[in-house]
């Protein structure tokens, strides 16, 4: 299972250097984060290891601060549509 999390966070740190060039630091972190909340959010627990380790990441990528942190960052990036785009998508990635 670690082998797992950690190939999981190394592709998503790849697939993040793009974004860190391009978006500021934040918001490349916010989408990282709403990746993998998004992720964790679809994985079955099917047994209660499995559940732990779920539970672990949601924990650790602070899956229940989500949605305050992204309104935070759509209030802070109010005159910036494009960044505000970036954000949306993200959100609306996996619904």
């Amino acid at each position: 299972m670690a082998r797992i999390l950690t190939g999981l966070v190394l592709v998503i740190a790849c697939g993040s250097s793009a974004l860190a060039d391009a978006l500021p630091q934040d918001i490349a972190r916010y989408i990282d984060r709403r990746e993998g909340c998004n992720h964790w959010a679809g994985e079955e627990g099917y047994d209660a290891a499995r559940r732990a380790e779920i539970n672990r990441n949601i924990a650790a990528l602070k899956c229940t601060r989500l949605d305050r942190d992204e309104q935070r960052l759509l209030h802070r990036y109010r005159h910036h549509p494009a960044i505000r785009d970036r954000i949306h998508a993200a959100h609306d990635a996996l619904l």
